[in-house]
């Protein structure tokens, strides 16, 4: 009777850490050639990952309060080609939760994906 509790317990438990994992979630943004906010602020997001998933246009991506320029001003610039992408991702604290604006060389989508 033991045993079959144990096993109980542990199928329990096993699948609530399955549940706890959390995945990230993506969007997909256009970012063109005009500064604009990329994602809103979200204090629960525990990372950012920015992607120019298969495009050569230059995108630089900066915190809220800093407003990114091309080419090359203020800001993180993350530059792709034509079959692969290029990522960039924030701290785990931090920058994370807040806001990120962006612009870009020519209109391009953007990958953005929250943790």
């Amino acid at each position: 009777m033991r045993i079959r509790y144990a096993v109980a317990a542990a199928a329990l438990l096993w699948g609530s850490a399955a549940h706890a994992q959390q995945v990230p979630f993506g969007t997909s943004v256009t970012v063109t050639t005009s500064a604009a906010q990329l994602i809103a602020a979200n204090p629960s997001r525990r990372a950012l990952t920015i992607c120019t998933p298969g495009n050569t246009n230059v995108v630089a991506i900066a915190p809220s309060g800093i407003t990114p320029v091309q080419p090359g001003g203020p800001g993180i610039i993350i530059t792709g080609t034509a079959t692969s992408s290029t990522c960039f991702t924030t701290a785990a604290v931090g920058s994370a939760q807040g806001a990120w604006n962006a612009i870009a060389s020519g209109s391009t989508v953007v990958l953005v994906l929250e943790y």
